[in-house]
C-alpha cells in the first residue's frame, strides 16, 4: 500500500505560501500528492492532468517550494521531510534518485531498508503485524524540535556571517525565533540569512543596513525570502551609499530621542561611557 501524503501547517499556513495565487498553492499540493517517497515528481505530467500552467510553477520554484531537477520539469518538493515521515521499512526509493542527490546534494535521503512487520513463523511462513496508523515518537520529536537545538542551530549560523555577532542567546532572540518558524521552515531561515550577508557584502547590491537578528527576523526575513537577489542589485536604479556607523566596544550604537543606545545581543542599553571611546565607521 502506498505510503499516505500529509502536508505541514507551518508550510502551507505560513506568509509565504499564502502570499502565492491560489492556482500556485493548488499546484503545490497536487505534486505533493503525486510526489514518490523521495518527494520527486514528474511536474510536467501533474500541470497537464489538473490544467495547470508553467507560470503558477515559476511562482513556486521563485518562492523556493519547488526545485527543478531537469528539463523535463521533474521536479523535487523542497520541503519534502517537513511534511512526511516515511518509515524506512515503508520506503520505495526514487527512480530519480541518483539525479536527486546530484542536484540537490546538501539533502539527507532516507535510506530504504527491509520491512520490520514481519516475522517469520516455522514452515517458512510469514505473519504480517501491522500497526495502525498513528503519531508517533518521530513525528513528536520532530515537533519538539522547536525550541533549544533550533534556536542555537540559527544562532550559531547567524554569528557565522559575521554580520553582527551576539556573545549570548537571549530570551528575546528566543521568541523571535519561535515566531519565525511559526511561519518559515529553518531552511528558509538560513536561506534569507545567506542572501543578506551576499547582498551586505556585495559591491553590486545596493543594501547596506546591518541588523541585528531579532531585528532581521522581524523586518527583513520576508524581504530577502521574497524579493530575488537581482532585485538588489544597483542597477535598478539604486545606489550602495556609504553610511557613518558608530561601535562602542565592537557594539554597533543608535541615537534615538536625542540618546544613544549601545546594542549588545539584541538588546538596547543607553550609553554610559565617554564619547572619546566610540568609533566611526564608514560602511
Amino acid at each position: 500500500m502506498a505510503n499516505r501524503r500529509m502536508f505541514s501547517k507551518r508550510i502551507t499556513e505560513s506568509g509565504r505560501f499564502l502570499k502565492m495565487p491560489p492556482s500556485s498553492q493548488a499546484l503545490y499540493f497536487q505534486l505533493g500528492m503525486n510526489a514518490d517517497d523521495d518527494g520527486v515528481v514528474e511536474a510536467f505530467k501533474v500541470m497537464k492532468l489538473t490544467n495547470s500552467n508553467e507560470d503558477d510553477l515559476k511562482v513556486l520554484v521563485s518562492k523556493n517550494f519547488i526545485k527543478i531537477l531537469n528539463e523535463d520539469l521533474v521536479a523535487f518538493v523542497m520541503d519534502w521531510s517537513e511534511h512526511n515521515l516515511i518509515r524506512a521499512d515503508r520506503k520505495i526509493d526514487s527512480i530519480y534518485k541518483e539525479l536527486l542527490l546530484q542536484i540537490v546534494p546538501e539533502i539527507e535521503v532516507l535510506e530504504a531498508k527491509p520491512r520490520a512487520d514481519t516475522k517469520k513463523l516455522t514452515g517458512g511462513q510469514q505473519m504480517d503485524v501491522q500497526c495502525p496508523h498513528r503519531l508517533g515518537k518521530d513525528r513528536l520529536g520532530k515537533d519538539r524540535l522547536i525550541g533549544t537545538p533550533l534556536f542555537e542551530e540559527i544562532f550559531k549560523f547567524w554569528n557565522e556571517q559575521k554580520i553582527i555577532t551576539h556573545n549570548v542567546l537571549t530570551d528575546k532572540m528566543k521568541t523571535k525565533i519561535k515566531s519565525a518558524l511559526k511561519d518559515y521552515s529553518l531552511g528558509d531561515i538560513k536561506i534569507a540569512i545567506t542572501k543578506y550577508k551576499q547582498v551586505l557584502t556585495g559591491d553590486q547590491y545596493f543594501w547596506s543596513y546591518k541588523w541585528t537578528l531579532p531585528d532581521f527576523l522581524s523586518r527583513g526575513l520576508t524581504k530577502f525570502l521574497d524579493t530575488p537577489i537581482d532585485g538588489f542589485k544597483q542597477s535598478n536604479g539604486f545606489e550602495k551609499e556609504k553610511k557613518k556607523k558608530v561601535y562602542y566596544n565592537g557594539n554597533p550604537v543608535v541615537e534615538k530621542n536625542g540618546k544613544k543606545y549601545v546594542i549588545i545581543d539584541g538588546e538596547w542599553k543607553e550609553f554610559c561611557g565617554e564619547e572619546k571611546d566610540l568609533i566611526t565607521k564608514f560602511e
